[in-house]
Formats: structure tokens, C-alpha cells, sequence
């Protein structure tokens, strides 16, 4: 694991990388404390966003982009994640339905929606 082996050198980058493996999105069944494991759990594209946006944090401030704030940023996502969880459990959704299959069956459930509206 070349990628991990990269990644446990970086402190804030390892932080991030287990938090959102552990995260509502990912819900694994057991706390995730391996960055192999981790690595393989969130997928290449997945990690390379989250190397991207770690490094975007870390360049864009409040002073450098007045608009930006990486506080609230980061606010809103831990938001998001909690209606997420609760809509799952609202649905009685099985803990196998995470990220893109949660925002699938999000979908999914708003396209039967609207055709049955119309």
C-alpha cells in the first residue's frame, strides 16, 4: 500500500482520512483505525478528493478569499452528515446503504416521487 504508506506521515491528512472513513457516510461496522484499511474502504477517487480538498483548506483562508470560510465549511458538512444519518434511519435503510448508495436511493425514491406527481 504505497498511498498508506504516504499517508501515515501525515498527521492532519491520517485525521481526516480516519474521519471520514468512521464517519455516518461510510458507517462501517467497527471503528476503522488502519490507513490500509482506510485506504481500501474509501477508494482511489475518494482519496485523492480527499488529499485535494485537505490541501484547499490548507491554502484558502478567511483573509485570503473573504467569502470562504473553511469553519463553516466544515459546519455545514457535519450538518449535512447528521440529517443524512437521521433520513437512514427515518427509511429504516440497512447500514450497507452509504454514500453514493444512500444518495442513490435518494434519487431514486425523488424520481418515483415526481412521476407519480405528474
Amino acid at each position: 500500500m504505497k498511498f498508506a504508506n504516504l499517508i501515515v506521515h501525515d498527521v492532519t491528512l491520517t485525521a481526516h482520512l480516519l474521519k471520514t472513513v468512521n464517519s455516518a457516510m461510510f458507517s462501517p461496522s467497527q471503528p476503522i483505525y488502519s490507513i490500509p484499511e482506510a485506504v481500501t474502504m474509501i477508494g482511489g477517487s475518494r482519496l485523492q478528493a480527499l488529499v485535494m480538498s485537505a490541501w484547499a483548506f490548507f491554502f484558502i483562508d478567511e483573509q485570503t478569499c473573504p467569502e470562504f470560510s473553511p469553519a463553516a465549511e466544515w459546519s455545514h458538512a457535519w450538518e449535512v452528515a447528521k440529517v443524512t444519518q437521521q433520513l437512514a434511519k427515518e427509511q429504516k435503510l440497512p447500514k450497507t446503504v452509504s454514500g453514493g448508495g444512500f444518495y442513490r436511493w435518494v434519487a431514486a425514491r425523488h424520481w418515483q416521487d415526481s412521476a407519480g406527481s405528474q
